[in-house]
């Protein structure tokens, strides 16, 4: 049986197969499963501080965006805008069904401004020269 180690470097050598434009693509959707599974867990205990969740709504999408721009740098911006505010949508829809969260628009607006702030880092980075 493989330790946790070498199954971690077992996944990185087939990512690493698929080529980096590929593998970048994998990880971006990976990352939103991922995102979204913990979005549906129960919360462990009250924030660290009022509107914390907010907080953590836009840093997320913030990265999210951001991470969209670089693995689909050919599609225009509204419809990454889109994407991610229906994902967002979704995914509060979802907290909604469940007995041990709750839906809020607060949140949806939190995501929507995070992923207008990472599009705009995105577009910074690169007209400074810099690839994202």
């Amino acid at each position: 049986m493989a330790t946790p180690e070498e199954h971690w470097l077992h996944i990185i050598d087939r990512l690493s197969a698929l080529g980096q434009k590929r593998a970048t693509r994998v990880i971006y959707y990976l990352a939103l499963i991922v995102v979204l599974g913990m979005a549906l867990m129960p919360q462990a205990g009250e924030p660290g501080f009022p509107q914390a969740d907010k907080v953590m709504h836009f840093l997320l999408f913030a990265l999210l965006a951001m991470g969209g721009r670089l693995t689909h740098q050919r599609t225009p911006a509204p419809y990454l805008v889109a994407g991610l505010l229906c994902y967002g949508g979704v995914m509060e829809l979802m907290q909604g069904m469940t007995s041990w969260r709750t839906a809020s628009g607060g949140d949806l607006l939190a995501d929507g401004l995070g992923i207008l702030a990472g599009l705009a880092a995105a577009r910074l980075r690169n007209t400074r020269g810099q690839k994202l």
